[in-house]
């Protein structure tokens, strides 16, 4: 009798497997890999003119961002799994469901994997797109922040030298146009006060043409 005890569930186990394979309900799944390189880990001279991701360590904190109820409704609405037609009800469980599905995590040290998982089929590659792009958008955020604070602060310097190079050139024209009879007289006198004009204007010139390049640089970065 005990070896039928044993021998029975060892045959009904199987049997229950596929039984619950049968009416389990189907679910689909898709996944995407985002590889999250340093610039200054392929290039070193690019170390000083890149801000870093720190993705390793932000890691968690870009998780817990993913899923609030905004950064989720919003993943939603751009892949199309809510839409207008939809009342609130089904909205909110599509976008709570989507939380609940939904996986991100860190393969190493540069790999970040997304996946998806849901009972239905359609529309799925597009969520996973949409979780992938506002990672990206997410994880990029403080870098384009940066990049934009001092493409403003240099567009500010840019015009504040513009402006001085004019009213310099402008006094430059008054002066001469003033002094034109007896500038040949007054060139001995003046020859100083000419020479550390054009020096000046020399001097924001060359100011000027760094600030351009230095704007260029941080364009190209964004």
């Amino acid at each position: 009798r005990r070896r039928y005890l044993i021998v029975i569930p060892l045959l009904a186990m199987p049997v229950a497997g596929v039984m619950s394979g049968l009416t389990a309900p189907d679910r689909f799944s898709a996944s995407m890999t985002l590889l999250v390189q340093e610039p200054a880990a392929i290039n070193p001279f690019l170390e000083d003119l890149t801000i870093s991701t720190d993705l390793k360590d932000r890691m968690d904190a870009l998780v817990a961002q993913m899923g609030t109820a905004t950064a989720l409704r919003a993943i939603a609405e751009a892949a199309g799994w809510i839409g207008p037609q939809m009342d609130e009800t089904e909205q909110l469980a599509r976008v709570e469901a989507l939380g609940r599905d939904m996986r991100i995590r860190l393969i190493g040290k540069e790999v970040v994997e997304i996946s998806f998982s849901s009972p239905q089929a359609q529309g799925i590659a597009a969520v996973v797109e949409a979780i992938g792009a506002r990672f990206t958008q997410d994880l990029l955020a403080p870098a384009q922040s940066s990049v934009m604070a001092s493409e403003a602060f240099l567009a500010e310097e840019r015009a504040r030298f513009e402006r001085e190079l004019a009213a310099a050139e402008t006094e430059l024209g008054d002066f001469k146009a003033a002094n034109a009879e007896s500038l040949p007289a007054l060139h001995a006198q003046n020859v100083e006060a000419l020479a550390a004009t054009r020096e000046r204007l020399a001097e924001l010139k060359a100011e000027l043409a760094g600030k351009d390049a230095q704007l260029t640089r941080n364009e190209r970065r964004l």
